[in-house]
């Protein structure tokens, strides 16, 4: 029986068909990995000075002292005291009103006024100095002094 492929192009298309299974592996070892999910931001809502000047803060599921601290920028410390229920271990329950902090009464500055840069302003300077010069023949005309062009004698140079 002939062969109906000549054996050159026969190799080619194995070839193509063995990079074609091999790409279809990747992508199906690719698309099986679980990806993880990750996990849920829990929303944060400033606390806001109630009419006795006090900031308070609602304990939700999963909260510590340390977390409500770090959230309010105050220490753990800090919280103990503004709190005096609280007790040695800093035990928390879910729905339980913490104060974080009191308002003053002082108003908050508003931002300062901008004043516009300065204008640059040239100034004179009184006052000599000096300037050393070396001239010399350039006689190949590189604008470089070489070991064989020597200098000029007396030679003057005005600003």
């Amino acid at each position: 029986m002939p062969d109906i492929i000549p054996p050159m192009k026969s190799r080619f298309i194995l070839f193509i068909g063995l990079w074609i299974i091999l790409i279809l592996l990747i992508g199906m070892a690719l698309s099986t990995t679980n990806a993880v999910a990750a996990p849920r931001a829990q929303g944060f809502v400033t606390a806001t000075p109630g009419p006795d000047g006090r900031i308070l803060y609602t304990v939700v599921e999963g909260d510590n002292c340390g977390q409500v601290a770090l959230l309010h920028g105050i220490t753990v410390q800090q919280l103990r005291n503004l709190n005096s229920r609280l007790d040695e271990n800093c035990t928390l329950t879910i729905g339980q009103q913490l104060v974080v902090g009191l308002a003053s009464n002082e108003p908050t500055p508003g931002p300062a006024p901008t004043l516009p840069p300065p204008t640059p302003t040239s100034t004179p300077v009184d006052g000599t100095t000096e300037v050393c010069v070396l001239l010399f023949d350039d006689a190949n005309g590189d604008a470089f002094r070489q070991e064989t062009e020597f200098g000029i004698e007396g030679g003057a140079v005005s600003l």
